[in-house]
C-alpha cells in the first residue's frame, strides 16, 4: 500500500507538468487567466518555498530499497509557489513550480485554480490545454480507476474535503431543515424529526452522491457488511432510539448549548473566553456500534491546544471498532508567520480504513521560515523514527492580494475529465503524448541515477507509459 501511494503521488506530479529541458528553449507558459477581464476578489494566502527530504530508513526493510530513488530525487528538488483563496472562501488558486537543481532539467509548473464544485488544472506541460474536474463525480471516478489501476485513488479522493461535501450536501441540507423547525421555546417538534427519518431514509438507500461516499468509505474493507448495516440504521437510530419519536429541546445559556431528548442530554457544546469543547453522549445502536465524538480546545494569546476523538466503538467482544480516530495539537499558532514549536499527532485504527499514525513537529519563527518533521508516533510519547522533514518559509501574501473569480471562459475547449469518453480523449491526446514523453525523458536525464531507474520501474509497473503511448 505504502509503495502504491508512493508511486502515485510522484506519478501524479510528473503526469501533470513535466516539460522539455534546457535553458536555451523556450519555457511553454501557463495560460494565465488572470489576464481576461474579470472580477478580481480581495484574497487571502501564502507564498511558500519549501524543500522535502525523504528518510527511507524509517521505513519497513522491504521498502528501504524502493524509496531511497524517491530519497535522492527529493534531495535534488524544490518547490515554490502560491497559495490563495477569496476571503468569502467561493475560489482559490494554487500554483506549483517543482523546480529541479540540476541544470539539464526544466521546473515543472502546476496552476489548480477553482471553486467548490469544479476544478481546472493547466501546466506547461498541457500548453493551452485545461483539464477540468467535476469535483461531485471525482470520488466515483476514483473509486472506479482504483479498480483497473490497483491503486488506492479513491483514498486520495476522500482526503479531499469537497468530497465528503458532494456526498454529504443533501442530508446535512435535511437536517439544518429539522432545526430551523425550532419555535421560540427552544424546541424542535416531534413532526419536524419524524420528517428527517423520511429524508435520511431516501437518501441512504437512493441519493447517488450519498450512496458513492459510502461505497469508497467501505471500498477493500473486511468490514462492508458491518459499515453498510451501520449506516442503513442511522435513520431509525437518530429519529427512533435517540430522539423516541420525540421533541428535541435546545437549551442556551450564554456559554453554553445542550441537546435533550426523551433519552437524555445527547449533545453539549460551551465556549468560555479561553475554552471550547463539544461533546456527543449517545446510547449503543442495535447494530452494536458506539458512535463518539468529543473535542476541546484551550487558546492562549497567540496559541491553541487542542484535542479531537471521532470514533465508531464496537463492543469489544463480537464487534471491533469501525474507527477509531484520535488527534491533538499542542501549541499551534493562531496567526501566521509566528514563533511556535508545535506538536501535531493523529492516531488513525480500526476495521474500516487504512490504519495510519504519524506525529508532526512544527518549528516556525516570525521570518517565515518552518521546518516540520513527520516521525512515527510511539506509545510513550517520546519522538519516533524520522520519515519525511519538510523545511523553507511560508510568507503571508500582500494585504492587497486578489484571486480571480471564475469564469466561463475557463472551460472553453477544456477536457472535463471525469465524463470523457474515447472520442474526446483521441481528440486531446495528440496534443500531449509527444511532449509529455519528450518532458518526461528530459526530467529523468536531470535526476540522479537510482532516481531515474526508480521512476522509469514504477511508471512501467502502473502502465503510464502504455496509456501515453496508447497501448
Amino acid at each position: 500500500m505504502m509503495r502504491k501511494l508512493g508511486c502515485l503521488l510522484l506519478t501524479l506530479a510528473l503526469a501533470a507538468g513535466l516539460t522539455p529541458a534546457g535553458a536555451e528553449e523556450e519555457k511553454v507558459p501557463i495560460p494565465n487567466a488572470d489576464a481576461v477581464e474579470a472580477v478580481m476578489l480581495p484574497a487571502k494566502g501564502y507564498d511558500f518555498d519549501f524543500t522535502l527530504r525523504l528518510h527511507p530508513e524509517a521505513l519497513s526493510a522491504d521498502l528501504q530499497d524502493r524509496f531511497q530513488g524517491y530519497a535522492e530525487l527529493l534531495e535534488a528538488l524544490r518547490f515554490q509557489g502560491h497559495v490563495r483563496w477569496a476571503e468569502t472562501g467561493e475560489v482559490f488558486d494554487l500554483t506549483v513550480s517543482i523546480v529541479p537543481t540540476a541544470e539539464r532539467a526544466g521546473s515543472i509548473d502546476i496552476r489548480v485554480h477553482g471553486a467548490e464544485d469544479l476544478l481546472f488544472v493547466n501546466s506547461n506541460l498541457l500548453a493551452d490545454r485545461t483539464i477540468m474536474l467535476r469535483n461531485f463525480s471525482l470520488l466515483n471516478f476514483c473509486a472506479k480507476m482504483s479498480e483497473h489501476l490497483d491503486l488506492p485513488l479513491h483514498l486520495l479522493a476522500l482526503l479531499y474535503p469537497y468530497s465528503w461535501v458532494s456526498g454529504l450536501e443533501l442530508p446535512l441540507q435535511d437536517w439544518r431543515g429539522m432545526v430551523e423547525k425550532e419555535n421560540e421555546q427552544g424546541i424542535i417538534p416531534e413532526e419536524a424529526v419524524r420528517y428527517l427519518w423520511d429524508c435520511w431514509a431516501y437518501r441512504v438507500e437512493f441519493d447517488e452522491q450519498t450512496r458513492i461516499l459510502i461505497s469508497a468509505l467501505c471500498k477493500d474493507s473486511e468490514m462492508e457488511e458491518a459499515f453498510r448495516g451501520m449506516v442503513a440504521e442511522i435513520p431509525d437510530y437518530v429519529v427512533h432510539q435517540v430522539a423516541q419519536d420525540q421533541e428535541i429541546q435546545i437549551l442556551r445559556t450564554e456559554n453554553s448549548e445542550t441537546w435533550r431528548t426523551a433519552s437524555g442530554d445527547v449533545f453539549f457544546s460551551s465556549a468560555e473566553d479561553h475554552t471550547r469543547a463539544q461533546a456527543l453522549v449517545l446510547p449503543r445502536m442495535k447494530t452494536g456500534y458506539l458512535p463518539v465524538y468529543l473535542w476541546d480546545e484551550v487558546r492562549e494569546k497567540e496559541h491553541q491546544s487542542g484535542r479531537l476523538r471521532v470514533q465508531i466503538l464496537g463492543d469489544g467482544e463480537l464487534l471491533g471498532d469501525l474507527v477509531n480516530l484520535q488527534a491533538s495539537y499542542i501549541s499551534f499558532p493562531l496567526t501566521w508567520p509566528a514563533d511556535c514549536d508545535s506538536l501535531l499527532s493523529l492516531n488513525l485504527t480500526g476495521g474500516l480504513l487504512p490504519n495510519v499514525g504519524v506525529s508532526a513537529y512544527l518549528a516556525g519563527e516570525k521570518d517565515g521560515h518552518v521546518r516540520v518533521e513527520l516521525r512515527k508516533p510511539t506509545v510513550d510519547m517520546e519522538p519516533g523514527a524520522l520519515m519525511l522533514t519538510l523545511e523553507g518559509s511560508l510568507t503571508l501574501l500582500a494585504e492587497d492580494a486578489k484571486v480571480r473569480e471564475l469564469m466561463f471562459e475557463d472551460a472553453t475547449d477544456a477536457l472535463d475529465l471525469l465524463v470523457a469518453n474515447d472520442a474526446t480523449i483521441r481528440a486531446f491526446l495528440p496534443d500531449l503524448v509527444m511532449p509529455m514523453v519528450e518532458g518526461m525523458v528530459r526530467f529523468l536525464v536531470g535526476v540522479p541515477t537510482a532516481a531515474c531507474q526508480t521512476i522509469m520501474d514504477d511508471l512501467t509497473d502502473l502502465g503510464v507509459f502504455g496509456v501515453l503511448l496508447g497501448e
